[in-house]
């Protein structure tokens, strides 16, 4: 897929209050061909551009005005939306039927730790993806001036490839954006 068409499709959330379209082109090899869930999908923007090349996509999102839109999108795989907290052992009980593969997230810093954690505990051979805008200030609701700090202490816990990239997306421009890139053992072995 080197033509990058999973980049041409227009998003309803602008950066900063989603993640950039980079992060799909910087996960193309980590999920393709995977079964892809992203944990506050939001409008399905990121999703959408991951059902591009995922097998199939999952996206969890507590807001309903969100979920409502979410599940219009034309998605280009088989792709499930659920408006259900993913932090509930009921919804991970139920997310295991679908056999995820991969798992991202772009949420507040101060739940990079736990919700890691909570997914790691229960698919311990999936991918788990954690990003982070770390620029000073507010986006909407949310601090971002921890968001480095936060990344680097579940990087240094839970080893992993650390990328750094820079993007301009909507008249915003960051030098950095993060992602931790966790890989089990077991597929780095294979």
């Amino acid at each position: 897929m080197n033509n990058k068409s999973y980049l041409n499709f227009d998003t309803i959330e602008q950066v900063p209050c989603r993640s950039p379209k980079k992060v799909i082109d910087v996960l193309y090899p980590y999920f393709k061909d995977k079964v892809v869930c992203e944990l506050g999908c939001r409008f399905g923007d990121i999703l959408l551009g991951f059902s591009y090349y995922a097998k199939e996509c999952l996206g969890y999102e507590i807001d309903s005005n969100c979920i409502n839109i979410a599940k219009t999108r034309p998605y280009k795989c088989p792709s499930h939306i659920s408006q259900e907290n993913c932090m509930i052992d009921d919804t991970l009980e139920k997310m295991k039927k679908y056999k995820p593969e991969c798992f991202f997230s772009y949420s507040h810093a101060t739940w990079y730790q736990r919700w890691f954690e909570t997914i790691h505990n229960k698919f311990p051979n999936a991918i788990i993806v954690t990003s982070a805008d770390p620029r000073e200030g507010i986006n909407g609701s949310k601090v971002t001036n921890n968001e480095r700090k936060y990344l680097e202490i579940l990087q240094n816990k839970y080893p992993g490839n650390y990328i750094e990239f820079e993007y301009e997306e909507e008249g915003q421009r960051a030098k950095t954006f993060l992602l931790h890139v966790f890989i089990p053992k077991e597929i780095k072995n294979n």
